[in-house]
């Protein structure tokens, strides 16, 4: 909305979300401030994140810097793959 500040929206939201539920897309997987936002709710608050498929997308699992936790095993159960919503 004109006038308003989206990031400090945003940061609010993050700031007193309970859970964080994350529209998946292949844009948004690119993203560097979308990581930085489910990740920080993730890990730094410990919140649950859910993922929310808007499109089809091929999620390829990584280990965060000085971390030990896979994303494969932190957010989906092994073998899991999003497939094509129908």
């Amino acid at each position: 909305m004109p006038g308003h500040d989206w990031a400090a929206g945003i940061k609010m939201g993050l700031e007193e979300c309970a859970t964080l539920v994350l529209v998946v897309s292949q844009a948004s997987l690119h993203s560097p401030n979308v990581a930085n936002e489910w990740e920080y709710v993730l890990f730094q608050r410990q919140v649950p994140v859910y993922l929310l498929v808007f499109e089809s997308v091929r999620f390829e699992p990584y280990t965060m810097p000085d971390c030990e936790i896979s994303m494969k095993n932190q957010i989906l159960h092994d073998n899991l793959e999003i497939s094509e919503l129908q």
